[in-house]
């Protein structure tokens, strides 16, 4: 799995497709999307489009909570959708299942707002574990070395691959990563630089460490490497083939460096993906 990828949520129709086809012009090998994010169709005209063989491209796709009980199903459209017969990796993408028949083919919600979630019948109950099992199933019909997923590790006979979450200076996530590098599964960070108003990209220190590695490095290619050091891959969104250049070079960062950007960080912790279901208690926030 490459461990510089490109995030393509927010983006659609050909502003996607110019971003995949750039990109992989441009050196990236691994895309990922999600059903959820509706460009899968853009995902694969800029993957034709790149002239980049297929064979070469790391693609990760995501099952949709409101799809938990049909996965199999969910699966073989997104992959006519992307225009490929398989991808690398596929992921739950919340461990929260919704109901398939509410309001809203995404986040349906109950007259009080709050998530329409899926539970089953009082007989047949149903979480994310039967999800991860739908899932395995799934799996066992395709080429192993074409798919991976992941799930819990109490069920199923599947061994984990892949945890995408969210991960940056001002969440470091040190609990689950070293459970994950503990269980041998890769960590691949979302949102790695925060967000475009994080506090971190505009931080005076880390702009003057920045500017001392010269080679035009800035801020948030300091925090692409310093994830790179501590061990997992980013997936960066952008659509701008200037910062799709620069997040690929490569920085060295010294112990004192790597901590003066941690310290950064923690000196204003904060989670910037907050789903509706985190304040029920899905996620567990080490802070």
């Amino acid at each position: 799995m490459p461990l510089v990828g490109l995030g393509t949520w927010t983006a659609t129709d050909q502003v996607a497709s110019e971003a995949v086809k750039t990109a992989l012009q441009l050196g990236y090998r691994h895309i990922d999307t999600a059903w959820q994010y509706r460009n899968g169709g853009a995902i694969g005209k800029g993957i034709k489009e790149s002239g980049v063989p297929r064979s070469e491209i790391f693609l990760c796709d995501k099952l949709i909570s409101t799809r938990h009980t049909r996965a199999e199903e969910a699966l073989e459209e997104t992959l006519e959708e992307l225009g490929t017969d398989y991808r690398h990796l596929w992921l739950m993408h919340w461990p929260v299942p919704l109901n398939p028949e509410g309001n809203d083919w995404k986040l349906p919600k109950l007259p009080d707002g709050s998530p329409d979630y899926y539970t089953g019948t009082s007989s047949s109950p149903f979480t994310f574990v039967d999800t991860w099992l739908s899932m395995e199933s799934a799996f066992r019909k395709y080429p192993s070395k074409h798919m991976a997923s992941l799930a819990t590790l109490e069920a199923g006979s599947v061994v984990p691959a892949v945890n995408q979450i969210e991960i940056h200076p001002q969440l470091p996530q040190d609990k689950v990563i070293e459970f994950c590098r503990q269980k041998n599964i890769a960590v691949v960070a979302y949102s790695p630089l925060g967000s475009p108003q994080s506090t971190v990209l505009t931080n005076p220190k880390l702009k003057t460490l920045a500017e001392s590695k010269g080679n035009g490095i800035g801020v948030a290619n300091l925090l692409i490497n310093w994830a790179l050091a501590r061990g997992y891959g980013v997936i960066p969104k952008t659509t701008s083939p200037r910062r799709m250049t620069d997040n690929l070079k490569l920085v060295d960062l010294t112990e004192g460096e790597m901590q003066a950007i941690r310290d950064v960080g923690l000196s204003a912790p904060k989670r910037y993906c907050t789903p509706a279901w985190a304040a029920k208690g899905v996620f567990l926030d080490e802070s």
